[in-house]
């Protein structure tokens, strides 16, 4: 009998691991469909010990993911951690440049390419960008803590076990840091300064929850609070001394997008692009603009008038703000169903306020319960409000922006057709592997998202309010349609040109209309993240084609058969898709 743990461990390259064949025993891999040949079966050994090997070093990422094999643990940054997860990837990598893809099954030819690129994009992070030495984002306390309690029942084993790791955690980081980048530090004191009062707060319901360990979590508790307090206080001394520049550079960049992106295309064919639908969406923002106020296009400040008009008119603010959000998935879910837009299993999805710990770089996340997750934990959007400091006027700024008209299109985005829909109809894909699981494609990602807000425009979708005015959720979809673009255009001409802040705010301003509070929260991550503000638009363009090509080979096929085949394979990257689904 083949067996693919021995397969893996005894051919040259391989890297043998204590942790090979625990996800595939615990998981079902190489039982299921997409086995046909002796390569694919060692394929799926290779993939269950370099996906072990991966997890088992980055553990965070593994309860992401929904494996609790590692929750224990927290990752090792350290130059010494690093180099050795470098060496171990890459013995993977060698490893998998064995695997013949003419010999292995559609399903696993592909998912050989997403573990290749999955594991060299965390080789290039490590070893070539080096991100541990001088972004201290990478360290963070609170995400170590955070998903832990996301999940039903807590594990208070590994919440105690993470709890008494993280003083060792942040002292690793203070030896490991060396010049930081400015925009990092920022985004990682605002966090310092949150995570010991959140870790007291948490602390003390888990006492509750949990009376058998309650002593031992008062001294945990106690401990890591005092230990992250410390390391804030190392990273403020940092402040003067935080000199690294983040920019990539243009083939960097590059580099960037095909490994993280999935792309090959240049940053400058990309770029052009965008800026060719920055002028047809302006044109949309007009037209929809004069059908709102009842004037003509070349009037005066229309499409200004008109987002001042629909934010008066759906006004949010404060405790408003969350039973907003859960109406408006509520009615785009409906939405969807009653036009048959996409199949909506049946599953819940939690509306939450953002976690203080989780704010600083997004207004709103959406995160599906790990894909490896056993059970049917729900899905959970996270809303922010504006941020404690900001004057009054930044406060009003931000409200204009993040109206009901607004928020409605951001949870068609992020919930319903949206995120945690795909999200949950991954969880349900069945592989050989848990490759696409474990590395999710972030253009399928938010391309997806971006494809199913435009979905229930272009279907006349009303939002949730009482007026349901299609023109009002309209003019807020092409406003994000708009924002998605330049996300690009600023992500680009950030790392690969020297684009700064007021640059960056006469961009939005002009050409995305954003307010001053959304600008503050869109800097700082331009600063501190390279390539997610790209997915948007680059995955919206490769959704577009996927779709298209299903439509075109299958024209008998309604919506919503078109859409559930785009979805039925998972985070795929798309073109991969398109192979899977056998189109030519």
């Amino acid at each position: 009998m083949n067996d693919p743990r021995r397969d893996a461990g005894a051919r040259p390259g391989g890297a043998a691991s204590s942790w090979v064949g625990g996800a595939a025993a615990r998981h079902g891999w190489g039982s299921r469909q997409g086995i046909h040949s002796p390569e694919d079966r060692r394929f799926v050994g290779l993939a269950a010990a370099a996906l072990d090997d991966y997890l088992a070093r980055n553990p965070v990422a593994a309860t992401l993911a929904g494996d609790t094999r590692f929750d224990r643990r927290l990752p090792d940054y350290s130059v010494d951690g690093v180099a050795e997860q470098v060496r171990v990837l890459n013995r993977h990598l060698l490893a998998l440049e064995g695997i013949d893809p003419i010999g292995l099954s559609r399903v696993n030819a592909v998912d050989l390419d997403v573990l290749r690129r999955g594991l060299r994009w965390r080789v290039y992070q490590l070893a070539t960008l080096q991100e541990p030495r001088w972004n201290p984002t990478w360290w963070s306390a609170a995400l170590a803590i955070e998903p832990l309690l996301a999940r039903q029942p807590v594990d208070i084993d590994a919440v105690l076990s993470r709890l008494r790791a993280l003083p060792d955690h942040v002292e690793a980081a203070r030896q490991t840091l060396r010049t930081i980048s400015p925009a990092h530090l920022e985004v990682a004191l605002k966090e310092a300064r949150a995570t010991p009062h959140w870790l007291m707060t948490v602390g003390r319901q888990l006492q509750q929850d949990h009376p058998g360990a309650a002593a031992d979590l008062a001294a945990a508790v106690e401990e890591a609070a005092a230990a992250v307090d410390d390391h804030r206080i190392w990273l403020a001394s940092r402040i003067s001394h935080a000199t690294f520049d983040p920019r990539l550079g243009e083939r960097r960049y590059e580099e960037m997008l095909r490994l993280y992106v999935g792309t090959s295309r240049s940053a400058a064919s990309i770029k052009a692009d965008a800026e060719a639908s920055l002028e047809q969406l302006r044109a949309s923002m007009r037209s929809l603009a004069s059908r709102q106020q009842g004037r003509s296009m070349a009037s005066r400040r229309l499409v200004e008038s008109a987002l001042e008009s629909v934010a008066a008119a759906h006004a949010l603010s404060g405790d408003s703000v969350l039973p907003a959000a859960q109406r408006s998935m509520e009615a785009a879910r409906s939405f969807t169903i009653e036009h048959s837009l996409v199949t909506v299993p049946d599953f819940d999805v939690d509306v939450i306020a953002m976690p203080s710990v989780r704010s600083g770089t997004a207004v709103v996340f959406s995160e599906a319960p790990g894909p490896l997750a056993p059970g049917r934990p729900p899905a959970r959007v996270a809303v922010a409000g504006p941020e404690q400091g900001w004057s009054a006027s930044r406060v009003q700024s931000f409200n204009r922006e993040y109206n009901g008209a607004m928020l409605d299109a951001m949870m068609a985005h992020q919930a319903v057709p949206g995120h945690a829909l795909q999200g949950e109809v991954a969880r349900s894909v069945s592989a050989p592997t848990a490759i696409r699981s474990v590395f999710p494609d972030p253009g399928f990602v938010e391309g997806w998202a971006v494809y199913a807000q435009d979905l229930l425009m272009r279907h006349g979708y009303p939002g949730a309010s009482a007026s349901g005015d299609p023109t009002a959720f309209a003019l807020q979809q092409t406003k994000l349609l708009l924002r998605g673009v330049v996300n690009a255009l600023l992500d680009i001409g950030y790392h690969t040109g020297d684009l700064d802040e007021p640059q960056a705010r006469r961009l939005l301003a002009t050409a995305a209309q954003a307010e001053e509070g959304e600008f503050v929260v869109k800097w700082r991550r331009v600063r501190t993240t390279a390539g997610t503000l790209a997915t948007y638009f680059v995955g919206l363009q490769a959704m577009r084609e996927l779709v298209g090509r299903i439509t075109e080979q299958h024209p008998r096929w309604s919506e919503q058969r078109v859409h559930d085949a785009a979805l039925m394979h998972g985070a795929a990257p798309p073109r991969a898709v398109a192979d899977l689904l056998g189109i030519i």
